[in-house]
């Protein structure tokens, strides 16, 4: 029975009219035997059937997240210094108050005398025209006197020349015409580099601030009584106060 079916669906010399008719049974053998029976291997040389495939479906990769860089460990900060103690400050002390001092009464000054400027009694030397450096200076050292009081002069003539020196007159001149002229000396001759030094007075009859210079008339002593005789003084003077 099986050699027949298997005949008649492997057969390849077929009647064309029965082909129909065995097409249905030979699907009908199949169905019935089994794909295995109907065709298997080396039993006939008819078409296999074609294995219906089946799509796998593919398997779904999960995405990987992409690494990430491990951080760097961080250096752990050193340990910082403890801070030293400070010491408390103490409180603040009071300042004590100075007492209050008790001013003291003013007592107004009496009026005081403002003295007049002191003169220079010794004055700068000067060198004359004949070769004569004259001085006058107080010989007391003090320049107020009173009205009627003797005021005392120190006076010199220092030749400085090599030759002789003669004078007519000599004497001390007030730059006032209410105190004559003071004659103190005549007839005098001063030998080369020699110094001639006297002293005298002038009594002032009123109050008032003079100057005082030395005098010299190189002329003679009649000559020097007239106008136009060689006279010459010697500055800066000396200042007297008269009260």
């Amino acid at each position: 029975m099986l050699s027949q079916t298997e005949d008649l669906a492997c057969s390849s010399e077929e009647d064309p009219e029965l082909k129909p008719h065995r097409a249905f049974v030979l699907l009908f053998a199949c169905v019935a035997l089994g794909a295995s029976v109907a065709c298997g291997p080396g039993k006939s040389n008819g078409p296999t059937a074609t294995p219906v495939l089946t799509k796998t479906p593919r398997p779904t990769f999960t995405e990987v997240p992409p690494a990430t860089a491990t951080p760097e460990a961080t250096a752990t900060p050193e340990a910082t210094a403890t801070a030293e103690a400070t010491e408390t400050p103490l409180p603040p002390t009071e300042t004590p108050v100075p007492p209050t001092a008790t001013a003291r009464p003013t007592v107004k000054p009496l009026p005081t005398h403002t003295p007049r400027p002191q003169p220079t009694n010794t004055p700068a030397p000067q060198v004359g025209s004949h070769g004569i450096l004259g001085s006058l200076r107080l010989r007391e050292g003090r320049s107020d006197y009173s009205v009627g009081e003797q005021v005392f002069f120190t006076f010199s003539a220092d030749n400085r020349t090599d030759h002789e020196v003669t004078f007519g007159v000599l004497g001390l001149k007030a730059d006032s015409a209410n105190v004559p002229f003071q004659t103190s000396w005549t007839k005098l001759t001063v030998k080369p580099h020699a110094v001639f030094s006297a002293d005298d007075r002038i009594i002032f009859p009123a109050a008032g601030t003079y100057r005082v210079k030395l005098a010299i008339c190189y002329s003679s002593l009649s000559a020097c009584q007239q106008s136009g005789a060689d006279w010459e003084e010697f500055d800066p003077g000396v200042v007297v106060n008269i009260r």
